[in-house]
């Protein structure tokens, strides 16, 4: 992910589009920030909106050159933005990602990537004994692999 950042935006506003208030999503825009500002010896201008707290506009007018969309909702608004700025999707299982696309066929052409969070079930399960360690029931939707 930080090739991605090296490249041509090296003096670009980037855009950290999170899904919400949540501590996970705050810790990785704080630590993207923080591992982009050590990494590239002129850092980046960062820009951070928390869909939790505001809205992404189509009026926003700010030229951001890479849209990092922080969970399923802020890629879906990313998705939804009539821009060509590129998006780097992180936090959202692939599934989603695909329907934020397909969703929205009026979506701009433009560069996207994603970091899938895709996990096993048994992982998912420990991830969210860990972040509600007072839960005594857990449920997921089940469903056949996608075709090749």
């Amino acid at each position: 992910m930080l090739s991605l950042l090296t490249g041509t935006i090296t003096q670009a506003e980037i855009l950290l589009l999170l899904s919400s208030n949540a501590t996970y999503y705050l810790e990785t825009a704080d630590s993207l920030q923080r591992t982009v500002n050590k990494a590239l010896p002129k850092n980046p201008g960062f820009s951070v909106i928390n869909l939790n707290k505001t809205k992404l506009t189509n009026q926003q007018d700010v030229p951001y050159q890479l849209i990092v969309a922080i969970g399923s909702h802020a890629t879906r608004e990313a998705v939804n933005w009539h821009s060509e700025t590129p998006i780097l999707s992180i936090f959202t299982p692939k599934n989603a990602y695909e329907s934020a696309w397909t969703a929205h066929h009026e979506a701009p052409p433009r560069q996207a990537s994603a970091i899938f969070l895709d996990q096993p079930l048994g992982r998912i399960i420990t991830l969210a004994s860990l972040l509600k360690p007072g839960a005594t029931r857990f449920s997921t939707i089940l469903a056949p692999p996608p075709a090749a």
